[in-house]
This record gives structure tokens, C-alpha cells and sequence, in this order.
């Protein structure tokens, strides 16, 4: 329950981040699974751009939020799930809730075999938070719905690995909300 708390204050304080930068939070793609997560990033429209966690341009410095497409993917069980678009926020901000500070987030969206929609974020606790570690977590369908259910990974600090702007993890075990089952995983975020 904590954490559900902490996670939406997250996507509040990331969304008021993104509008502050110049982001407007409307996303014609948006999943309904994640309406307000979605809201944490600007959209990166110019594909020449680098999408490294600095980007030089000639209005100065940007965040390093961004939105792609074929952006990696996740693997959950055998089944290997390419990503249709990723947004990352690779800088270091305040954790609203607990102390602390959230090193980076991410986002990959996909669609898995059945046609469910899916997001997974992605984030890193520093050591003087109250939530310490890697977490990941796996929203599949309509929060709304019934049949909304995750799979999440609650790892130690570093599990997850960055290199420039890509997030990686391997040898994760994720467990379903719902009935507490696991499943390996894996995942490959390009932001």
C-alpha cells in the first residue's frame, strides 16, 4: 500500500517536472493503464537528437526524457515482448515520499500476444531512501478494470544496470499481484 502511495506521488512530482520543462502531458498513444505515469517525460520529436541522459542542443540543456519507438524489450517467462516506445527520466529529483532521492525512472509500453496493453516502470532508490533498490513493475490492462492485474521485482540497489541511456535487467524473478505466482524476467529499455 506504501508503495502504490509512493508511486503515484512519483508520477505527480515527475508529471509537474515535465510540464515545468515544457512538457504538456498530452500523448495521443496514451495507454489506459498509465494515463498519469505517462505524464513524466517530454516527448522526443527530433530523431537526430542524442538521447543520452545530457543533450547538447542549441536551447541548452534539455531533461533526458524521451519517448521512442522500437524501444527494447521484456521478456516474462519464454515469451520475448518487443516494446512499441519507451520514455526514460535518467536525472536525479526528490522522492516525494520517504527521503531521499529517485536516481532515474523509465518506461517501456508494449502489447502483449492476447492484445493487453502493458507498461513497465522502472525505478532507482538512493540508500537514504526510505524505499531503497531497483523497483520494476509490470502494469498489464485497464487499472480500472477487473482484469487489471502486475508483475513486479522489488531488487537490491544496482540490479538494474544503466549504460548511457539504456536500462537493463536480467535474472529477475517478478511476482503477480493477484495470486502471488512468479515468473522469470528480464527487460531492455531504450530511452
Amino acid at each position: 500500500m506504501m508503495r502504490s502511495v509512493l508511486v503515484g506521488a512519483m508520477a505527480v512530482v515527475l508529471m509537474a517536472a515535465g510540464v515545468a520543462c515544457g512538457g504538456d502531458g498530452d500523448d495521443a498513444d496514451s495507454s489506459p493503464a498509465s494515463t498519469a505515469a505517462q505524464d513524466t517525460a517530454t516527448e522526443d520529436t527530433d530523431s537526430s537528437a542524442d538521447d543520452s541522459s545530457t543533450n547538447d542542443s542549441s536551447t541548452g540543456d534539455q531533461p533526458s526524457g524521451a519517448a521512442s519507438g522500437g524501444a527494447g524489450t521484456l521478456t516474462l517467462g519464454d515469451e520475448v515482448i518487443e516494446l512499441e516506445r519507451a520514455r526514460c527520466f535518467l536525472e536525479e529529483q526528490d522522492a516525494a515520499a520517504g527521503g531521499g532521492k529517485i536516481l532515474f525512472v523509465g518506461q517501456g509500453f508494449g502489447t502483449l500476444t492476447d492484445g493487453t496493453e502493458f507498461v513497465l516502470d522502472i525505478s532507482r532508490y538512493d540508500e537514504d531512501s526510505q524505499f531503497t533498490g531497483d523497483d520494476i513493475k509490470v502494469d498489464v490492462g485497464d487499472f480500472r478494470s477487473e482484469d487489471f492485474y502486475s508483475w513486479s521485482v522489488v531488487a537490491d540497489l544496482g540490479t538494474i544496470e544503466q549504460d548511457g541511456s539504456t536500462l537493463r535487467a536480467e535474472g529477475l524473478t517478478f511476482r503477480h499481484s493477484e495470486d502471488g505466482s512468479e515468473i522469470t524476467g528480464a527487460f531492455e529499455v531504450n530511452c
